[in-house]
């Protein structure tokens, strides 16, 4: 998916509205996420952009729960979070860019101070056409314990948690802490590049996508 400077999600520009997906991503949260994140918006605004997020399914319902209604982000929304604003490139820069991202693939799974490795790759959109330029490189991952027992592997986790915090790092809350160890490794196979559009490999079966190459791992029983 990508983005384009002008674009508005509601009366969020097309950035921010990504940067809202990112960080709500695999969490639970009220309306009221919305005025805290963006205070500069009017009320109005608010009930705008978020009618806006749920009638175009970016967003559901969750639980009630405490007398408030709790929502998720949807398999579309995840793609916003993982959309691109770069510009497009010229297809042998993104086949560059692919080889280089295997290349980090291949050191995360090495690396045994991670606590995820990567156990499935799959490429899908415009990669696989044969256009001259593609607008990003999309990538569905599939990310699971490096350590088999669940006790062992709990640990390693929050041993990756409590090195971020001593570096520095601050989450927002507590889902974005207990997703780090998952979220590093997304981050590393990223480096800093805007042309890579990272999904859960669940969205494919999600969206209902069948056209996608397996780069790593098995097809996907779905």
């Amino acid at each position: 998916m990508r983005i384009q400077k002008g674009q508005l999600f509601g009366c969020l520009p097309a950035l921010d509205a990504r940067r809202f997906f990112q960080r709500e991503r695999n969490s639970q949260f009220t309306r009221g996420i919305l005025n805290e994140q963006f205070p500069a918006l009017s009320e109005a605004q608010v009930q705008e952009t978020w009618d806006y997020f749920i009638r175009c399914g970016y967003i559901e319902v969750d639980r009630e729960w405490d007398g408030q209604t709790w929502y998720r982000t949807t398999s579309k929304g995840n793609t916003l979070a993982g959309a691109s604003a770069a510009q497009p490139i010229k297809r042998l820069t993104a086949e560059k860019r692919l080889e280089e991202f295997m290349q980090r693939v291949a050191e995360v799974n090495k690396n045994d101070e991670y606590a995820f490795i990567i156990r499935r790759v799959a490429l899908f959109g415009s990669m696989l056409t044969d256009v001259r330029e593609v607008n990003d490189i999309d990538l569905a991952l599939e990310l699971s314990p490096r350590l088999a027992d669940k006790d062992a592997a709990r640990r390693h986790e929050q041993q990756r948690i409590r090195l971020a915090l001593n570096q520095g790092r601050r989450f927002s809350n507590i889902i974005s802490e207990l997703y780090w160890p998952r979220q590093e490794v997304r981050l590393f196979l990223k480096a800093r590049s805007r042309v890579y559009s990272l999904h859960e490999m669940q969205e494919l079966r999600e969206l209902g996508l069948r056209d996608f190459k397996m780069l790593l791992g098995d097809y996907p029983d779905f």
